[in-house]
């Protein structure tokens, strides 16, 4: 039988991955909904606070190329973001089932996969914003980086354990 205190920890590990995940996909989807002049302006901003700072003054041809990709670094940041949360939610949510962490690698590349597709949609009814097939693949990158990070962490934690009781 179930300790009652290792069910409720579970179930509020599972609700606060749950957020955490909702949370990531809102980030997302409101970052897409900007216009392509607003988002533009977003990164330039950051590309002269951060970049423009440090290495403008040295280097000045590269700022542009810097503004030009920082849009394609965005994407891979959030999708890895997404990688590990939803890794983290579907693995809580498959507590107890055999083969744990394949089953959960295959349901976040999955989750994070459609939700990229869906992503790359909304932006086509976004004014001044295309979707791009070829986002698919800094979004791949970003959500696949971060669940082989996040499955490797468990998969140590889980052999840290199981070394521990022998």
């Amino acid at each position: 039988m179930m300790d009652s205190r290792k069910i409720r920890n579970h179930r509020l590990r599972l609700i606060l991955f749950a957020l955490l995940l909702l949370l990531v996909m809102l980030v997302i989807f409101l970052m897409s909904a900007r216009t392509g002049a607003d988002s533009a302006r977003m990164s330039d901003q950051f590309v002269d606070t951060f970049w423009g700072r440090i290495l403008a003054r040295i280097l000045p041809k590269l700022t542009d190329n810097v503004k030009t990709s920082i849009r394609k670094y965005a994407h891979i940041f959030e999708f890895f973001c997404l990688g590990i949360s939803s890794f983290l939610f579907f693995y809580e949510l498959l507590w107890l089932k055999e083969h744990r962490a394949v089953k959960t690698t295959v349901l976040a590349v999955l989750w994070s996969f459609l939700y990229a597709c869906s992503d790359e949609w909304h932006q086509t009814f976004v004014p001044e914003r295309s979707g791009q097939l070829s986002d698919l693949r800094f979004d791949s990158a970003g959500f696949l980086f971060g669940i082989a990070l996040i499955a490797f962490a468990a998969w140590l934690r889980k052999r840290r354990k199981a070394s521990a009781t022998m």
